[in-house]
């Protein structure tokens, strides 16, 4: 087969920077596919770019000066104001089954009736945002847009031509017609206040550009039996979603939905293109995307079609009044696949359990639209440390707003656990407080010999107040138990230190008596931390702060992480030196028979309450019982009771807690 040669057309002026030039580039190739053969589509650099065979900037411009674009009117008012009345779509059924073929065309990009036929006990008309009530956006009326870009054009002579290669080429030395009611589409076509002598002045804009977006617009035909979601009426037309949660009370109404356009940077046919728009589809896992958040989920996990290279999104929302809307442009999302992207599609059934906050609802949370911003923000630039971190404070913020309310305890869920390398895409480098609050948050269940009852879950059950079930495969599934559990002690309104320490307290209390330590983890803390942080070099709150967020994570499945690769042998003050003595009866992986629970609740409490003498004298005891070893007597065992505790609750290295440990020592005969 020959090969077909095909020239390229850049058209810089036709740009997905609003939803109204994302259409005129559908249109110019619907239009310029109509003209000539062999003519394919991409979006390039930043525009629309046509290629066709023979192709050059004056022919398409003679071409496209000689078209005539299709009649625009809205054939189906009448049937629609009919089923309105009748709260029916029986009427609108029965006329496209007698319209032409362009009409039903038209009909399919603006409605689609649920009621599936004309038999049907009747449904109701669902309306495809982009073009508003059927056409009818407001006070904006399509159809009297299009007869005056018409007549603007009809009327200008040889200054149509000139508008042409401001819409193609973006001519900045054309002046532009006013055309009102096209700024749903083109934001820029509203009207400018506080510009010139007047206090505002109409937008301006070619009517080429409106003309070739209608003509795009068209493409985007829904139909019942696409439906993404039964409760979501937005989803029957290609790539449109519900609009995302309001954050705010105030804007609770004025979201109505949103366009997710997708580009495709490989050159395409009118028919590949069609075929793309009319499939819609994006995907999060095994089930269709339906809101926002999904979307940009499946963009960064390959959920949708091969050839997309990424999305525009567009959110129609009220901006001067209850009924007009425009399309405010919003992120650009690549389809590029990013693997821990991908895995926060675990996040989907919990984010659309929450209250998406209507206009009508007594009470508001703000929760959901939060997180799906953080959500959208994120898979638009996943490799910014700072989105992971907004999104993992957005959750335990979420995950403690449910946690403190009844009403939400009984209809939403706490968040799954994530996977733990999120923790690397938000701290490629960590602080040291981070890994303080990584090793705490990375303690595990206590293990729990046959026989014995109690044993603590993961430290998440001691933050928040969810229970912790394990599944058939092992794995940890928490729930929100119908009253909050007394072992959920965290308190974010308290110091970081208290909290530490009641949760250690706690988890010696949850632990049976005779059971070893409960401080199983797999994210041990390098010693010179916890050293600085025993002598008060670190930010307290940077940690209380973080050890929730990174409590969400499951740490169950990680790797085992030790040491540090700086140095960690420095000699520590005496407030370190007392870490070191009391550390390894605290380590659940110390040499020699664990220190029994019970025995350390003892110990715990007289460090809390400041009675270094009788600590230090319990825990020499306890060395000689259990180990047969004799400790030397320091010669001030003064130390502050509250951090020494909060201390013991981070993990270790087992080893290190030894090395540290031997200097205390006193070496027998035989040794």
């Amino acid at each position: 087969m020959t090969p077909v040669h095909l020239n390229a057309v850049r058209c810089p002026g036709i740009r997905p920077d609003t939803l109204g030039g994302y259409l005129s580039g559908l249109g110019l190739l619907v239009v310029a596919s109509g003209l000539r053969e062999n003519v394919r589509g991409c979006w390039r650099e930043g525009g629309f770019t046509l290629l066709g065979r023979d192709l050059r900037v004056g022919n398409l411009e003679e071409e496209l000066c000689r078209w005539r674009p299709r009649p625009y009117h809205r054939w189906w008012a009448p049937h629609q104001k009919a089923d309105t009345k009748a709260k029916s779509d029986r009427n609108l059924w029965a006329a496209r089954n007698t319209a032409a073929q362009d009409e039903v065309e038209l009909l399919d990009s603006h409605i689609v009736g649920a009621g599936g036929n004309y038999f049907s006990s009747g449904g109701r008309n669902y309306f495809n945002p982009v073009f508003g009530t059927g056409g009818n956006i407001g006070k904006r009326d399509i159809a009297k847009v299009y007869d005056e870009a018409l007549r603007l054009i009809a009327d200008a002579h040889g200054q149509a031509r000139r508008w042409l290669r401001a819409t193609l080429f973006e001519d900045s030395d054309v002046s532009l017609p006013e055309l009102r009611g096209a700024g749903t589409w083109f934001v820029s076509a509203n009207k400018l206040f506080n510009s010139g002598q007047q206090w505002y002045r109409e937008g301006q804009i070619s009517p080429w550009s409106f003309l070739l977006a209608l003509e795009g617009a068209r493409l985007l035909a829904g139909g019942a039996s696409r439906r993404i979601s039964a409760a979501r009426h937005y989803a029957v037309f290609p790539f449109v979603s519900i609009s995302t949660a309001a954050e705010a009370s105030q804007d609770a109404a004025g979201g109505r939905a949103e366009f997710w356009a997708p580009l495709w940077s490989e050159p395409a046919s009118l028919s590949a293109v069609r075929t793309l728009i009319a499939r819609g589809q994006a995907r999060v896992g095994e089930r269709p995307a339906s809101a926002p958040f999904e979307f940009a989920l499946a963009a960064r996990s390959r959920g949708v079609d091969a050839g997309v290279s990424q999305f525009v999104r567009f959110s129609l929302r009220q901006t001067t009044s209850r009924q007009t809307y425009e399309a405010l442009p919003q992120e650009e999302i690549a389809t590029s696949e990013n693997h821990a992207v991908a895995a926060l599609a675990a996040l989907r059934d919990w984010v659309v359990r929450l209250p998406r906050d209507g206009p009508n609802d007594k009470r508001f949370f703000g929760i959901r639209g939060r997180v799906e911003r953080a959500l959208i923000r994120l898979a638009a630039e996943p490799d910014e440390p700072e989105r992971w971190q907004e999104l993992l404070l957005l959750l335990a913020t979420a995950q403690t707003q449910i946690d403190r309310n009844k009403d939400l305890r009984k209809s939403c869920i706490p968040v799954p656990l994530l996977d733990s390398l999120l923790f690397h895409r938000a701290w490629p480098s960590p602080a040291p407080e981070l890994w303080i609050a990584r090793s705490v948050a990375s303690v595990l269940r206590g293990v729990a010999p046959e026989g014995w009852l109690k044993r603590p879950g993961i430290i998440q059950t001691n933050i928040f107040g969810v229970r912790e079930e394990i599944t058939g495969q092992g794995r940890p599934w928490l729930r929100f138990p119908e009253t909050r559990p007394n072992r959920a002690v965290w308190d974010d309104a308290a110091p970081p230190l208290a909290c530490m320490v009641a949760v250690l307290e706690r988890r010696l209390t949850d632990t049976d008596a005779g059971a070893a330590s409960p401080l199983h983890s797999k994210c041990d803390c390098p010693v010179q931390f916890v050293h600085d942080f025993m002598e008060g070099a670190l930010d307290d709150a940077e940690i209380g702060r973080w050890i929730p967020p990174l409590s969400l994570l499951d740490w169950s499945r990680t790797q085992a992480v030790s040491g540090w690769g700086g140095q960690n042998n420095v000699s520590p003050g005496g407030s370190s030196r007392m870490h070191d003595f009391f550390r390894p009866l605290f380590h659940p992986e110390s040499a020699g028979k664990p220190v029994p629970v019970a025995a350390l609740r003892q110990l715990l409490k007289l460090i809390c309450q400041g009675w270094s003498a009788e600590a230090f004298a319990f825990a020499r005891a306890k060395y000689l019982a259990i180990r047969g070893a004799t400790v030397r007597t320091p010669s001030d065992v003064r130390f502050d009771g509250e951090r020494l505790a909060a201390a013991l609750l981070i993990p270790v290295a087992a080893g290190a807690a030894e090395r540290r440990f031997n200097p205390w020592r006193i070496p027998q005969k035989n040794q």
